[in-house]
């Protein structure tokens, strides 16, 4: 039987660790894809950003840091054309990066947990693009929810930013959490959506989902 459950959350929620157990307690018959977006096309101005922080950043404090690359971002992404080239590049990437990841054992009809997903792209390129919270919705059911299928679960592992920010200590910034928070809390009352606490224990997060996933994947 087909089945295709996505867990979503800001950095330091529990998402790999969370989908982790959940294949462990089905016996591996469960297929994990990471489908973070990676770059290529958009490649060259994303290096361009990091040379011009390497000149400054020394020394600096992660929020610090942070603000630079938002405020770098902000010029080079100043023009409305420009920051339409970008998203459509940016879902040229993550297109083929879905079509190996997802489309292929969903034909096969897998049994797939997403560590990340297409509402994750979204919620990246809306903060890139200075997007309004407002407006996630419209840009969230364009192309590519139209082409890759839709989980049959979806996970929102919800932390505050502080905690999010104490558990992944590598370097990401509470700012960079704070903005992503309001997106995926909008996400909620977009698209049907179960909210579990990340900040229980873990072992009592896991219960939650896999309580939820078990009754869908014994259908």
């Amino acid at each position: 039987m087909r089945c295709f459950i996505c867990v979503a959350g800001i950095d330091g929620s529990g998402k790999s660790t969370v989908s982790e157990r959940l294949i462990m307690a089905n016996k591996g018959s469960l297929k994990y894809v990471w489908a973070r977006w990676e770059p290529f096309f958009l490649n060259p101005f994303i290096e361009l950003v990091n040379k011009k922080l390497k000149k400054s950043n020394i020394g600096k404090h992660d929020e610090s840091v942070y603000e630079e690359r938002m405020n770098i971002k902000k010029q080079l992404l100043k023009y409305s054309f420009i920051k339409k080239i970008w998203l459509l590049l940016a879902e040229i990437d993550y297109f083929f990066q879905l079509l190996c990841k997802v489309s292929i054992p969903y034909l096969f009809k897998k049994k797939i947990i997403c560590d990340r997903y297409i509402y994750d792209f979204y919620i990246d390129q809306c903060i890139n693009l200075e997007i309004p919270v407002s407006n996630f919705e419209s840009i969230f059911k364009t192309r590519l929810l139209k082409i890759f299928p839709k989980p049959d679960l979806l996970f929102y592992i919800k932390i505050s930013p502080k905690i999010g920010y104490a558990r992944k200590n590598d370097g990401t910034s509470q700012s960079y959490l704070e903005e992503r928070v309001k997106y995926y809390d909008k996400l909620k009352s977009i698209y049907r959506t179960i909210e579990i606490d990340g900040e229980q224990k873990l072992d009592d997060v896991v219960y939650s989902v896999m309580h939820e996933a078990g009754k869908f994947l014994k259908r």
